[in-house]
């Protein structure tokens, strides 16, 4: 049987946080705040059905259940997720497990919660591990999900097998990993005209630079004269651009959520139409969500027809 300890568990969370937070939630992970993790939250246990676990571990730091209706009573509970964000950050140590259990949720580190984590056999790969060159007896959990038992004792999360990988996606795989090699293999096939094109096309411009009011695909050298800060190429930020808000710009949903992020410049503010990376791509000050207040202050003068 294994005993693992809780400061184990709680590095392996943090590892797992440090691998994902530039990933699919980076707007929210890579700078956090407790309103952000706060949404976060929300965000991530209203989109899927939720097992009885990760409900367990909402309702024990939360103080309350999970319900979908209830959306403006989770948001007085965001300061709850101060301890999340300073043990991401590196400068707390929760003693609550409860709490680190929600960290696990919010990068979906597995096995969680501790109670799993502490009798589990750590060798395995429970993100990656599908069990298909030697699958394992099965057996459903009380939580409802499939896992299966290893030769050791311990216990591993099935996950659905891997989907079947097509040729292009193998040949992107194969550019991204060796380009000299693949130019080489290209070149002595005869085809330099368009393994140059294929070569550039991936190899060359994968970066990303801001460009007066949006982001501009690049090569590594970026644009001449440009001096913002080069950066790796992010399709999450395609359609990110600087937005103008006067009186007659929608900055809310109808159920008051900002769908407009601004950083306060000197005496004036810039405008978003998103959280982006959670960063003003110039002054790299943290983008905050727009309220009326600072709608009234910042506002410019509206286009004339």
């Amino acid at each position: 049987m294994y005993n693992n300890t809780e400061d184990e568990y709680k590095e392996a969370v943090k590892n797992e946080y440090e691998r994902v937070k530039n990933g699919q939630y980076s707007s929210y992970l890579s700078a956090p705040t407790r309103s952000k993790l706060s949404k976060l939250c929300w965000e991530i246990y209203e989109g899927k059905k939720m097992n009885q676990t990760d409900l367990n571990i909402f309702n024990a730091l939360l103080g309350l259940p999970f319900d979908i209706n209830n959306k403006n009573g989770f948001k007085a509970q965001k300061n709850k997720f101060r301890p999340i964000e300073t043990f991401y950050k590196g400068e707390t140590n929760p003693l609550e497990m409860d709490k680190v259990d929600l960290a696990a949720v919010l990068v979906d580190y597995q096995p969680r919660p501790f109670s799993r984590f502490r009798t589990s056999d750590l060798s395995l790969d429970y993100k990656k591990n599908d069990s298909i060159d030697n699958p394992e007896p099965e057996v459903e959990d009380d939580d409802g999900e499939f896992i299966f038992q290893t030769p050791q004792g311990g216990f591993g999360i099935k996950e659905e097998p891997p989907r079947k990988i097509s040729f292009i996606e193998r040949l992107l795989r194969l550019l991204k990993k060796s380009k000299r090699t693949v130019f080489a293999i290209l070149f002595t096939f005869g085809l330099t005209g368009t393994g140059t094109a294929i070569y550039l096309a991936f190899f060359e411009k994968d970066n990303m630079q801001w460009s007066k009011d949006h982001y501009e695909v690049v090569y590594k050298e970026g644009i001449e004269g440009n001096p913002n800060e080069i950066i790796d190429y992010d399709e999450h930020l395609l359609d990110f651009k600087k937005v103008s808000v006067c009186d007659t710009s929608t900055c809310f949903k109808p159920d008051g959520e900002a769908i407009v992020w601004y950083a306060k410049i000197g005496d004036k503010a810039d405008f978003f139409n998103s959280n982006g990376n959670g960063r003003h791509p110039e002054t790299k000050k943290s983008l905050r969500p727009i309220t009326e207040y600072i709608k009234g202050k910042y506002k410019g003068d509206c286009p004339t027809k």
